[in-house]
């Protein structure tokens, strides 16, 4: 059974509906990396062209497991761009313009769950389908302790094993698919052990 970190993150209507606008405007004029085929930066631009033309860009996958190997997975809020009300089983995002994959990650950790943890490098590996183009890098870090959530990001998060993740997909709920395709891997390359 999954366990609940408590969090009340009840925005009402017109809250919900002013935040929104403000990280609309700023989101979108977020300046990310595009990069190539290979992940070789090519130029920057703003977040609202790379989502609209699926430009390739970077992202980083934060896998924060407890002492018990459960995943910290994350529901989405639906303030969201990409994959709105989705659990995600990674923190992260998309890597700024300058930044490296490693400045990402520990500023997203941040920033999302109100984290600063050792961070191991996992893996890199390409994502694409109909609505995006990705390279990723994968990290994971270790946390037993309180989290501080963004509300304007992360709805609640819930301690979740393996098997749990599979029972709630096999459900129907719905998980990113770019998240999932990064989890997949981390169980193939068994990263448990790292």
């Amino acid at each position: 059974m999954s366990t609940k970190i408590p969090f009340n993150n009840s925005l009402n209507l017109k809250t919900t509906k002013y935040i929104q606008s403000m990280q609309s405007l700023n989101e979108n004029n977020e300046e990310v990396s595009v990069v190539d085929k290979d992940d070789n930066v090519i130029r920057k631009e703003i977040r609202k062209n790379v989502r609209e033309q699926i430009l390739i860009h970077r992202a980083t996958y934060i896998f924060i497991l407890n002492s018990n190997n459960k995943f910290h997975v994350h529901k989405r809020t639906m303030l969201k761009k990409w994959c709105p009300g989705f659990w995600d089983i990674v923190s992260g995002g998309m890597v700024q313009y300058g930044e490296t994959y490693e400045e990402n990650a520990e500023r997203e950790l941040e920033e999302e769950f109100g984290l600063k943890v050792l961070l191991k490098p996992l893996f890199k590996f390409y994502f694409e389908n109909s609505q995006t183009k990705i390279w990723g890098k994968a990290f994971l870090g270790r946390n037993d302790g309180p989290l501080k959530l963004q509300k304007e990001e992360v709805e609640r998060v819930e301690l979740m094993s393996q098997e749990e993740i599979e029972e709630r997909r096999k459900k129907g709920e719905n998980f990113t698919p770019d998240g999932y395709a990064a989890y997949e891997m981390f169980l193939k390359e068994n990263c448990f052990i790292l």
